[in-house]
């Protein structure tokens, strides 16, 4: 039976949300997450990369590693023009929303699948809680009590929209496919390709074992986009070769690019990973941060509850700039910078003035 009431209701059950279930259902906290997938992570739009500090993050061993990383490879035109060292991990995503949301409901927090939130109104003086939720799922109406919630549904969600009235986020169009070489890859390093026809933005492989998650990412609404299955089997082709067999369907997906948001919390509200805007504008790189956000927003949630003081939640953005400012802007003027000077400007030089890999980036 589903509660119908709860400290805090998490919208969204990626790597944020169930990272957030895990941290405060470990606390003691009476915690829901309504994810509106029936497959956990189906399909996944991420290649999987997180830097060596992730693992910091956990107090637990982690089952979802893949394999270590590192270096990452840049080229430009088809050339090698950097090999950085890079040391992380490939992950597989799902594994790390099952792991969560498994060690979160022996704490106590309820799962609800093919849950999509269809209102929140705001009960600020119901003695119980601040917010009613009503929630569809599996064609019965559900009607939830809940003193905090907490927005992780990615680019977009009913919490940031319907809350706190932010609109859709500046987005970039990234589509992937997980295939198989017929020759072993043992490389250890990540590698990404920036040609001028893949608008704004770089194609990728990154080692997964056995495998390779191949993708690009470009400008939504470029030229690019228009032709973007031509443009993904021809990039296909010209990295790993016509040897190799599908192992997945491509898939395509919004990766958000446009900083941190105007609005992270409010009465009771908070925003954490995608849906705050903390994905980097310029690699695309989110799953790190979508659990530090977790993580460090938990510890407000907590105080909330226990003092009942809903202001407390405010402290979030000068969290957020803390620990993503400095390299969030720095990424989003890039990114604005590649996208006004992509048409008209060098690649090589463009290219060494936005990415990270080389020393022009950090000027």
């Amino acid at each position: 039976m589903v509660p119908s009431y709860c400290d805090v209701l998490i919208v969204g059950a990626g790597p944020a949300g169930s990272s957030l279930a895990y941290y405060l259902s470990r606390k003691g906290l009476r915690v829901i997450i309504a994810e509106k997938k029936k497959k956990l992570e189906e399909p996944s739009r991420c290649a999987g990369f997180v830097p060596a500090a992730f693992l910091n993050l956990f107090e637990d061993k982690l089952d979802c590693i893949i394999q270590d990383i590192r270096y990452m490879e840049t080229y430009i035109d088809g050339e090698k023009e950097s090999v950085l060292r890079s040391p992380g991990y490939m992950i597989d995503r799902k594994k790390l929303v099952e792991e969560n949301i498994s060690k979160a409901i022996k704490s106590g927090c309820v799962f609800l699948d093919c849950a999509k939130v269809e209102s929140i109104k705001s009960k600020s003086r119901l003695e119980r809680g601040s917010f009613l939720i009503g929630i569809s799922r599996k064609k019965k109406s559900l009607k939830i009590i809940s003193r905090v919630i907490a927005g992780a549904g990615g680019a977009y969600s009913i919490v940031s929209s319907g809350l706190l009235g932010l609109g859709t986020q500046t987005s970039i169009l990234g589509m992937n496919q997980l295939v198989k070489p017929s020759k072993e890859d043992d490389s250890y390093n990540t590698r990404v390709y920036f040609s001028k026809d893949i608008t704004a933005g770089y194609a990728w492989i990154f080692p997964r074992g056995r495998y390779l998650d191949f993708g690009i990412g470009f400008l939504k609404g470029s030229k690019a986009a228009k032709h973007c299955k031509d443009l993904f089997s021809y990039h296909l082709e010209n990295t790993i070769g016509s040897n190799y067999s599908k192992v997945t369907g491509v898939h395509t997906g919004l990766i958000p690019a446009g900083g941190i948001r105007g609005k992270v919390s409010g009465p009771g509200i908070v925003l954490i990973g995608d849906e705050a805007g903390l994905c980097n504008p310029v690699t695309g790189a989110g799953i790190y941060n979508a659990v530090l956000s977790a993580r460090s927003v938990s510890k407000l949630i907590v105080e909330t509850v226990k003092t009942g003081d809903v202001s407390i939640l405010r402290g979030i953005r000068h969290i957020y700039e803390k620990e993503f400012m400095s390299s969030l802007s720095r990424a989003l003027e890039k990114r604005k910078n590649m996208q006004k000077n992509w048409k008209y400007e060098d690649l090589e030089v463009l290219v060494k003035r936005c990415w990270p890999a080389f020393k022009d980036y950090w000027k």
